[in-house]
């Protein structure tokens, strides 16, 4: 059996899938500007300091208790802290595990605006 694997990676047709990392487009869209920004996190008078509007305005937001968005580190980043303690959204439904590992993958990887 192992050379049977073997072969087919030789041969390139073993194919192996890697889900892609979330982009911030899409977690923006989709969580942060309909779960956050709506609710609690504007630009005119931010919650706790961090503003969801844009890339540019969630990466300078200072946050209030801790830095919001940590490149590479989402367990010293504020945002993936509270949404995995489900702290945050402070009200409607908590984000679903898919949405909290997609925040988590996005800042492991380093965050970028893309």
């Amino acid at each position: 059996m192992k050379s049977f694997v073997a072969l087919l990676a030789v041969t390139g047709c073993l194919h192996i899938h890697a889900e892609p990392s979330p982009t911030f487009s899409w977690i923006s869209k989709n969580i942060f500007q309909m779960r956050c920004a709506t609710q609690c996190h504007q630009p005119t008078n931010p919650d706790g300091n961090v503003d969801f509007e844009s890339y540019a305005a969630l990466m300078s937001s200072d946050g209030l208790l801790e830095v919001p968005i940590r490149p590479g580190t989402p367990e010293k980043s504020g945002v993936w802290i509270q949404v995995s303690q489900h702290t945050m959204p402070k009200s409607g439904e908590k984000l679903a595990d898919e949405e909290v590992q997609a925040i988590f993958d996005w800042i492991r990887d380093g965050a970028k605006e893309n």
